[in-house]
């Protein structure tokens, strides 16, 4: 009952304390929102701060600047007019001692005193006073003098004048001249500039001026050495320049160029500075001593590149082949042995690595590269051209001939023995090789570097240098491609034509600017003329073999010489299997090159067969013809087989030529032995009326009614024709010996079991009469023995077996 009487008690508690809590909750929320407002608040202010002082120093900026400025000048100004007190201290002096000397010598002459103008006419060895004006020319002069300003800027203003007679006077009937000082610089103020006057002692002068009022000398070609002479603009850089330019390029070609590029420096200054008075002439000369300049750095291009430019010999470009790739060591300087490694070298090719050689040495380029750039500035672009057209042209021409490049016209090639023609062409593709991997591309190379930067001539260069050499090699090419077709050339067209496809992607590479369309496509259009003349001479080929009229016959019904002649070049044209399906490719794209392939071997194929069929009727024996066919098409069916041609003329070819192999082995056997097989016939040989006429008793019914006369008589047949066709036939030739010993054995499966027979039956009727081994003259073992003999193409002196 207690414990229910203390809950409402409980529960009152637990509702205060939650009070509480709320409370405390909802104040520290207020004092969070409070707290974030403020901190917005600060971040805000101090933005603002920040962006103010930003502004403040925006705004300083220029007020630091001129401040920075003004105080620079104040320093110049400073310098400028101690440097003065010195200079003008030693004019003095140096007025004092000419004024005496003057004196002293008007006195001895006895001459009355005249004034300063009378004296400086009359007496030309009178010392001319020169007006020395120091200047300072600020931009902010303003700030410093607070005079009026121009937009162009504040006029320079004159801090001293003095007069003075230098201590070396100038030479007689010299103007009076006005050397100016100025200072010349940038914000910084920094650089007292000064000038020269002509003449040593001026140059010492202004040297010294330079040097007390900077501690160094003046910068050559800077605007610190502009001086007015005699009323003309004058830089003493210029003085300097000429000097090395009229000394010339040979001594110090470094120096020479950076004295051109200080004329340069000159002319772009006074072309940019046009409130200079008289400006026009220190132009005009500067243009002048240019143009000399540029003059004498033709010479010196000129024969720095001839006496650096000389021919390679064959031997240093032998040494840049790949080893596979070089002649043989006991060439003994003929390089005639070039040719004999022609096909087959562009697989090696592929992957080899060729060096081209260094036409001139690498410390020689940058020069030239330098003495061409300075030539192309003063516009001499021409004359870049000419010089090194001449003088490289001639150079890789010689190269060339040195190799053995020649030139031949097409009746230079008709009138060739072949064997000559043939070791020629293989060395011009050799050439070709060389010529564009190693000299053209070693030339390309001196072309690019020669010409960097200058892309307009890089190209035209190139060109002009390589296109007599080009068509030197060329013309060989498109004269064999002219000439009269032959099937002999074929190989050697498709050698050429290699060649030409393997250098295709070089050629694109090296002669692939604008001015070099010529010669690509000069080249590539041999290459399609060599095509071309390959594809007729296929065509040529083909109806030559065909047509082939020959009287030459093979007596022993062998192979023929064309045959295989036909089947040797079939193989060798598989040899360039991949050659022919570009050529194929040449000209009708939309065919498959293997089809294309296979289908000019099967007409090759067919027209050799048409001609063999043609030149077996020349035989008079109906079995020698079909012997010689057999031996023909069973040597083409062979020869496919064994070659890459069974891929692609197919298994179903083969098959069917071989089977008309033994079509032609079946009619030999039919008709070389029908004759003798019937000899060998029981028909005839019994008659109906009984065989007592011959007195010979019964030999159980095998002889019955055989007349020994008759028997004896198909002996005597048998041995005369088996004679003969062993004196005959030993004669001929099967000159496969797999096909021999299978046409053996199948006349012996035919006629030894007919002789057994025969001898069997009837042979008693001979054995027991006289002279028995005048009729049986060979037992089966003698007839097998000497159908061993056959086929073997012995002569009739040839003692047998």
């Amino acid at each position: 009952m207690g414990v229910l009487m203390n809950q409402p008690s409980t529960a009152a508690t637990t509702t205060t304390t939650m009070d509480t809590l709320s409370l405390k909750a909802a104040s520290m929320r207020e004092s969070l929102l409070k707290s974030q407002t403020i901190t917005d608040s600060i971040v805000s202010i101090l933005g603002s701060f920040d962006h103010r002082l930003s502004s403040l120093e925006t705004a300083m900026r220029p007020t630091q600047i001129r401040t920075h400025s003004i105080r620079r000048a104040t320093e110049n100004i400073d310098k400028t007019l101690k440097s003065a007190e010195v200079i003008l201290s030693q004019f003095d002096l140096s007025r004092q001692g000419g004024v005496s000397r003057n004196n002293r010598a008007a006195t001895r002459s006895g001459m009355k005193k005249s004034s300063p103008e009378s004296t400086t006419t009359q007496n030309p060895s009178t010392t001319t006073p020169i007006i020395v004006s120091v200047l300072t020319h600020t931009p902010t002069a303003t700030s410093v003098t607070g005079g009026p300003t121009t937009d162009a800027g504040d006029p320079p203003r004159l801090l001293a004048c003095h007069n003075y007679i230098p201590q070396a006077p100038p030479p007689p009937q010299k103007k009076t001249h006005q050397l100016l000082v100025f200072s010349w610089a940038g914000d910084d103020f920094s650089g007292i500039a000064c000038g020269v006057l002509r003449g040593g002692s001026a140059v010492r002068w202004i040297t010294f001026l330079v040097e007390v009022v900077h501690g160094k000398s003046p910068e050559e070609g800077s605007p610190a050495a502009m001086v007015v002479v005699g009323g003309c603009l004058v830089d003493g850089a210029e003085i300097r320049a000429e000097a090395k330019v009229l000394k010339g390029p040979h001594e110090d070609l470094e120096s020479y160029l950076e004295a051109i590029d200080q004329l340069r420096n000159i002319i772009r200054f006074f072309v940019g500075c046009k409130g200079f008075r008289n400006s026009e002439g220190v132009v005009n000369h500067v243009n002048s001593l240019l143009s000399k300049a540029v003059l004498k750095l033709e010479e010196e291009f000129k024969q720095l590149l001839s006496l650096y430019s000389k021919p390679v010999e064959p031997d240093r470009l032998f040494e840049c082949l790949p080893n596979s790739m070089r002649p043989s060591p006991d060439s003994n300087g003929d390089h005639a042995d070039l040719g004999s490694k022609s096909h087959g070298d562009s697989k090696i090719s592929e992957n080899a690595v060729y060096t081209p050689p260094a036409l001139i040495p690498p410390r020689i380029l940058p020069l030239l590269h330098n003495l061409a750039q300075q030539m192309v500035q003063a516009g001499h672009h021409q004359q870049v051209l000419k010089i090194y057209r001449d003088t490289r042209s001639s150079v890789l021409e010689q190269s060339l001939r040195k190799l053995g490049v020649e030139k031949l016209s097409k009746e230079d090639v008709q009138k060739m023995q072949w064997e000559v023609l043939e070791a020629k062409i293989g060395n011009w593709i050799h050439f070709m090789r060389i010529a564009v991997k190693l000299l053209f591309a070693a030339e390309r190379k001196v072309c690019d570097q020669m010409y960097e930067g200058i892309d307009s001539l890089r190209d035209q260069s190139f060109a002009d240098v390589t296109s007599s050499s080009v068509e030197l090699l060329l013309s060989f090419g498109d004269a064999i491609a002219k000439s009269k077709r032959s099937p002999e050339k074929l190989f050697v067209l498709l050698d050429m034509y290699e060649i030409m496809r393997e250098l295709h992607s070089e050629i694109d590479s090296l002669f692939g600017g604008k001015a070099c369309t010529d010669m690509r496509e000069a080249a590539f259009g041999l290459t399609k003329r060599l095509a071309q003349t390959a594809q007729e001479t296929f065509g040529d080929f083909e109806e030559a073999v065909e047509k082939d009229a020959t009287k030459t016959t093979v007596a022993d019904g062998t192979v023929h010489p064309l045959t295989s002649y036909v089947i040797n070049y079939v193989k060798f044209l598989f040899d360039y299997q991949s050659t022919l399906k570009q050529l194929f490719q040449e000209f009708e794209q939309s065919q498959d090159a293997n089809s294309q392939l296979a289908s000019v071997t099967m007409r090759i194929m067919q027209a050799l067969q048409t001609n063999l069929d043609g030149k077996s009727k020349q035989y008079r024996d109906p079995a020698l013809t079909h012997l010689f066919l057999m031996n023909n098409i069973h040597y083409i069916v062979r020869s496919v087989r064994r070659s890459e041609a069974k891929d692609l003329l197919g298994d179903d070819w083969v098959q069917r030529h071989r089977r008309v192999v033994q079509q032609h082995a079946n009619q030999y056997k039919r008709i070389a032995w029908a004759k003798i097989l019937q000899s060998l016939s029981a028909q005839g040989l019994t008659s109906s009326g009984g065989g007592g006429s011959t007195g010979a008793p019964a030999d159980g019914g095998n002889s019955s009614g055989a007349s020994r006369a008759l028997i004896k008589d198909r002996l005597k047949t048998f041995n005369v024709q088996f004679e003969e066709l062993h004196q005959r036939q030993s004669q001929w030739t099967v000159p496969d010996t797999e096909l021999r010993e299978s046409l053996r054995l199948a006349v012996a499966e035919v006629l030894l079991p007919a002789y057994r027979s025969f001898i069997k039956r009837f042979g008693n009727l001979v054995e027991s009469g006289k002279n028995a081994q005048k009729y049986i003259r060979y037992t089966p073992e003698d007839l097998e023995r000497m159908l061993g003999e056959f086929f073997e193409g012995k002569t009739l002196n040839e003692p047998k077996r």
